[in-house]
């Protein structure tokens, strides 16, 4: 019979690797606000997309949270994995929001123009179906997603 030599495998250090989810976890919801934006940007007001967009992101938490428990050797303490997952939950959304407060400001200076669009095209389909015919509610509906959206836009 031969020898077998049992490795183990040397758990990595838990905080690093949620980094390292956080920064995937980032360059893949880049990719898709990048392929939403230049592909189809009246997604951006649909609500099935949001849906759809709630739903991947979920997936995406989901997967890599149990991706970063198999990399520490699939047991962990409580401490180490709120920790790590809320590192990983902290950067993700960080570097996200940045990156599209950035593509805002000087990347495309549009995007800001495109979002007040779609969100007052949207908001305005809305008021006309659900206020029917009474312009006066559709005008309070549409004056009040107008100022929703500024302050939004310019903080």
């Amino acid at each position: 019979m031969e020898n077998y030599t049992q490795q183990e495998e040397t758990p990595v250090n838990a905080k690093k690797a949620a980094l390292i989810n956080a920064f995937i976890w980032t360059a893949i919801s880049i990719i898709i606000f990048l392929i939403t934006y230049y592909a189809v940007p009246n997604m951006f007001g649909n609500m099935a997309y949001g849906i759809v967009l709630m739903l991947i992101s979920i997936g995406l938490a989901i997967y890599f949270t149990l991706d970063l428990r198999g990399k520490v050797g699939g047991y962990w303490s409580f401490r180490e994995a709120l920790s790590s997952i809320f590192i990983m939950f902290f950067v993700q959304h960080l570097l996200y929001s940045l990156f599209v407060l950035a593509f805002a400001k000087w990347i495309e200076p549009a995007y800001a123009d495109l979002i007040r669009e779609v969100t007052l095209n949207t908001t305005t389909e809305l008021a006309e179906r659900f206020a029917a015919g009474n312009q006066e509610a559709i005008d309070t509906m549409i004056a009040e997603a107008e100022k929703s959206v500024e302050e939004q836009l310019n903080p």
